[in-house]
């Protein structure tokens, strides 16, 4: 259950643990509480999960503290490792004995009664173990007969942490839009978060901010123009590599969507963990919330910085890269492929001020004239999103730019005119070397 506080239209999250020295007191208590509760999993390797189930219901907890204990044991069970391998071999079992016990009891006689101790016992010699094995075996397909394996591998103190994490996640989970500001001066932090925005498909638009200092983000040094051709903006090339350490990060959330997908609301969820890798961050999401589906405003802001504060370690989410399934098979293409064309996960994030930022997918770079270009695969987005990164092209990035659009966006490769430094590939499912190539090759100005 959310522990959430609604204001008016405000909804927050009631802290977990309250600030003063009462704060000391109750964190204690909950560190004690998550202590107990992984070391019940850990000592009971080996048990059935019932057994497991029941050592964690033992545990005596003040009832003010019963649903947080609830929620950190479902979170400390999702960590463990159990064994669910074995139904086939129970149900085969239960068949080939069941078979047998019918069969022996219809022919039993006043000579010779039925005995189940008989039965199974024949049937236990054949598979080379004791009745009492055998007992446990026929039903290790069910949920409580699942042997725990492993324990979870985390502190005290993560778990809370995780358990604070979901109560925001379930809140996300009923949002229409979600607005962030986040700030980091390590470019790696960044990209992997908009990388993750993009490995989730989720919508949205990214825009770099003047620093905190009101200093401008330096994406370009020449001021940007505009000329009025045919009805379209134009600017001096000044899309540059990471520069800026604040972005504004607009995401369209579930519940705005034609049909509200469960699936992309928790995409959406899992990106909170790579926000509180960034050094701070500031969210604002409306939600619709309650059985009458309020419209409210919710606020949570932390990160790093924050977390570093608390007592943890920082370590909200490791930077792991983070692909897509059509991005890596490409990119596996043309490592197989002994061409002119290097293909490598681009570290680039491009911003022309004014108009947004784009993170490229890949990064091509010609082994014998150095020409680079860059690919942008578009997933769960609108045509709108097309759009802008249209006008990106047209206004000016530092390199050729090719975007992958889902056919099902029904954009035409057209939209682009032939005399712009990018191109645009409409593909169904599988995203075609061959395509890339061409487009690659068209692209390709040495010099």
């Amino acid at each position: 259950m959310v522990r959430a506080r609604r204001k008016g239209d405000t909804l927050t999250l009631a802290p977990l643990i309250p600030a003063g020295p009462k704060g000391e007191l109750v964190r204690a208590e909950l560190l004690a509480l998550a202590e107990r509760t992984l070391a019940a999993l850990r000592e009971r390797v080996g048990h059935v999960r019932e057994d497991v189930d029941a050592a964690l219901g033992g545990l005596v907890v003040r009832a003010a503290l019963k649903k947080v204990a609830a929620g950190l044991a479902k979170l400390a069970l999702d960590a463990c490792e159990f064994d669910a391998d074995a139904g086939d071999d129970a149900r085969s079992l239960r068949s080939e004995l069941f078979a047998e016990a019918a069969a022996a009891r219809m022919a039993a006689s006043s000579q010779q009664d039925f005995s189940e101790a008989r039965v199974l016992a024949a049937c236990a010699a054949r598979h080379g173990c004791s009745p009492a094995e055998l007992r446990a075996r026929l039903y290790a397909d069910l949920r409580g007969q699942n042997v725990l394996r492993s324990g979870p591998a985390m502190s005290a103190a993560h778990l809370l942490d995780a358990y604070e994490l979901g109560q925001a996640q379930a809140v996300l989970l009923r949002a229409t839009e979600v607005r962030v500001i986040v700030s980091d001066t390590h470019a790696q932090t960044l990209r992997y978060l908009f990388q993750k925005l993009k490995f989730h498909g989720l919508l949205h638009e990214i825009t770099a901010l003047p620093a905190v200092d009101g200093t401008d983000a330096p994406t370009s040094e020449a001021p940007r123009k505009t000329a009025r051709k045919r009805g379209k903006t134009s600017a001096p090339k000044g899309g540059a590599a990471l520069a800026a350490t604040r972005y504004a990060i607009t995401l369209s959330g579930p519940l705005s969507l034609f049909q509200a997908s469960t699936k992309y609301g928790l995409a959406l969820a899992l990106t909170l963990p790579a926000l509180r890798a960034c050094a701070s961050f500031e969210l604002e999401a409306d939600v619709l919330w309650g059985p009458n589906r309020d419209r409210l405003r919710f606020t949570l802001s932390g990160g790093r910085d924050l977390l570093l504060a608390g007592g943890g370690d920082g370590s909200a989410e490791a930077l792991a890269p983070a692909g897509r399934p059509e991005v890596d098979a490409l990119l596996e293409a043309f490592t197989k492929l002994d061409g002119p064309w290097q293909a490598a996960r681009s570290g680039e994030v491009l911003n022309v001020p004014g108009l947004g930022v784009c993170v490229p997918d890949l990064t091509f770079t010609h082994r014998d004239t150095g020409h680079v270009t860059h690919l942008e695969v578009l997933g769960f987005w609108s045509r709108d999103a097309v759009f802008r990164r249209v006008e990106l092209i047209e206004a000016g990035l530092d390199a050729p730019m090719i975007i992958a659009v889902p056919a099902r966006l029904r954009v035409s490769e057209e939209v682009l005119d032939d005399d712009l430094p990018g191109a645009l590939y409409v593909f169904k499912s599988v995203l075609s070397r061959k395509a890339i190539l061409e487009r690659l090759d068209a692209l390709h100005r040495p010099g």
